[in-house]
């Protein structure tokens, strides 16, 4: 039977014990003691939270690029016998997920997917998920399916169409049985801390 440790129960718990405070912003698995004496970031950890910086300033630069390209794909497109998906990008950054849902919702596309989901699902995150979804939702046209991009875990099935996610997509399954893992609607265990299969 598995453990029921509380990092299988509360990954959130899991989550904030590793994120510590380093200054005005928080770094996940950043610790204090990382530092040196001087209170200086490590050469490594400090190019670490500039290229998350870094990350977060493009982030909006990749959205727009994402809808260039959406709006030229129709004018190189030479078939309609593809159900064409148009992708909302954003992240957990809830105002981009709106401003891309609204502009792809403009364009032709038979289905839309929400992108960036993955990361959030693998941390437990989905109160996040959930506002991702729901905001992508308001500002697509409701007639059209919604794809939502790495969704495989029978945990969040139930959640993410309540939400209104209409299609799934992982490489989850695959990535788990290489690892040994074992899937379940109460989450992941590892074979080794099985006694039977739930």
């Amino acid at each position: 039977m598995p453990s029921h440790n509380n990092q299988q129960l509360y990954p959130q718990k899991t989550l904030q014990k590793h994120t510590h405070r380093t200054g005005p912003t928080q770094i996940p698995g950043l610790r204090r003691r990382s530092h040196d004496r001087f209170g200086r970031l490590p050469n490594s950890r400090l190019r670490r939270s500039r290229s998350l910086s870094k990350r977060n300033r493009c982030l909006p630069r990749t959205v727009a690029e994402t809808l260039r390209r959406a709006k030229a794909f129709f004018k190189e497109k030479t078939r309609d016998d593809i159900l064409w998906v148009g992708p909302v990008q954003g992240g957990k950054h809830l105002d981009l997920v709106a401003s891309s849902a609204v502009e792809m919702g403009k364009l032709p596309f038979q289905i839309h997917a929400l992108g960036s989901p993955t990361e959030v699902m693998e941390n437990y995150r989905y109160d996040v998920l959930a506002d991702m979804i729901l905001t992508a939702k308001k500002g697509l046209p409701i007639e059209r399916p919604l794809h939502l991009f790495g969704a495989g875990h029978p945990s969040m099935f139930a959640l993410a169409v309540s939400l209104g996610c209409d299609l799934f997509d992982s490489a989850a399954y695959a990535l788990y049985a290489r690892e040994n893992r074992y899937m379940t609607e109460n989450g992941t265990w590892r074979l080794n801390e099985l006694d039977y299969f739930p």
